[in-house]
């Protein structure tokens, strides 16, 4: 709910910096043509099409406060969007490999980093999961991890790999720093203190990224990227869809759908050739 403030609150306010560079002071002043000049022209001369949504809200209210004659929300295009139009961003296993062994777990840094990365590799966690994991929510001796997903709200339960409880015991023994927190991760700089609630743990990821020599990669680099990866590794190993679903804490089928709709690999094993296709 934070996060979506914030978004809110920055695109609303790269709204008004746009009126009031066209003289605009009052709602009632705004007419389609304004919408649209902003919407369509952003700094790098593309649509701002995320702003869609925050703008139709926006104009609703307003138009339900009476500070607007009538809505604008017609004025902002609604360009035709298809689901599952593009293809899967994964990583090879050697790649996962190359981005986990770059990691200097000689560090109390890195034995943090390392830790965050293998619990995105190994479970497909989501940042916020990772960022908000607490001492308690690990279950040493029962081999568990006992998460409340921050995005859904729903219990996740996950097996504690061998490698993962190792990670995390390296970390909490020789990494991380004395505090009162309950939340495993926390920032290596004073305060020490569990990482902001916008911090999406990207840096490190990036970092993990150029260090391995994928720095240039195209697609994502942020921890989601192994989230679609073992959702794809998974579904070439012939797991089930609810399998995947239930390891990614998905409610729902279609959206594991969405991480893995293509096995590469199957595809290439029923590939027809140019020769047996002229048969």
């Amino acid at each position: 709910m934070q996060k979506t403030t914030r978004e809110y609150v920055q695109k609303l306010s790269a709204f008004a910096h746009y009126l009031g560079g066209t003289g605009i002071r009052d709602l009632s002043e705004i007419t389609p043509l304004h919408v649209r000049e902003f919407y369509e022209n952003a700094e790098n001369r593309r649509p701002r099409r995320s702003y869609g949504s925050t703008l139709r809200a926006f104009f609703r209210w307003a138009a339900a406060q009476g500070s607007l004659s009538s809505s604008l929300a017609d004025a902002i295009p609604r360009p035709r969007q298809y689901r599952f139009v593009n293809l899967p961003d994964v990583l090879s296993r050697s790649e996962v490999d190359g981005i986990l062994t770059s990691v200097d777990r000689s560090t109390p840094l890195g034995r943090r980093d390392y830790a965050i990365l293998l619990l995105a590799a190994r479970y497909g966690l989501r940042p916020c999961d990772i960022r908000d994991l607490t001492l308690d929510e690990i279950d040493w001796r029962g081999e568990r991890i006992d998460i409340r997903q921050a995005k859904t709200g729903r219990p996740l339960a996950l097996p504690l790999l061998p490698d993962v409880a190792e990670a995390l015991s390296a970390y909490l023994r020789d990494g991380r720093p004395v505090s009162t927190y309950r939340t495993i991760f926390l920032r290596h700089h004073a305060p020490f203190e569990p990482f902001a609630a916008e911090n999406n743990l990207m840096a490190i990821m990036r970092i993990a990224l150029q260090r391995a020599g994928l720095a240039n990669r195209a697609g994502r680099r942020g921890l989601y990227l192994f989230r679609h990866t073992l959702a794809t590794h998974l579904l070439a190993a012939e797991s089930p869809l609810k399998a995947i679903a239930d390891v990614l804490g998905h409610a729902s089928t279609q959206t594991t759908f969405g991480y893995a709709r293509v096995d590469l690999v199957g595809l290439r094993t029923v590939a027809i050739s140019e020769k047996e296709a002229g048969r």
